[in-house]
């Protein structure tokens, strides 16, 4: 299969690039190489910085041929101060 081969070759391509980079994307498995998570992490200087988004990615079987699909997960932690130095974690999912 193409696709096998494209993806392999852009996993190890994504492994060679600098540590300091502002995501990440494996395949969630060893087993099924169509299925990958990405990790972005918030810039720095900017309001999202801090922030991890993690976003699942599908490859289609006959990839590159045709557009992969994907979800941006997102979920939030709030911490609210409370009176008498108290603090509140409120966790959102959507």
């Amino acid at each position: 299969m193409q696709s096998k081969k494209r993806l392999y070759k852009e996993l190890n391509e994504l492994d060679k690039l600098d540590e300091e980079l502002t995501f990440q994307a494996y395949p969630i498995n060893d087993i099924d190489l169509y299925h990958w998570q990405a990790t972005i992490f918030g810039p720095k200087d900017t309001p999202y910085e801090g922030g991890i988004f993690f976003l699942n990615i599908d490859f289609p079987y006959d990839y590159p041929l045709n557009l992969l699909k994907s979800d941006l997960l997102l979920e939030f932690f709030i911490l609210i101060y409370m009176e008498m130095e108290k603090y509140v974690l409120i966790h959102f999912n959507i």
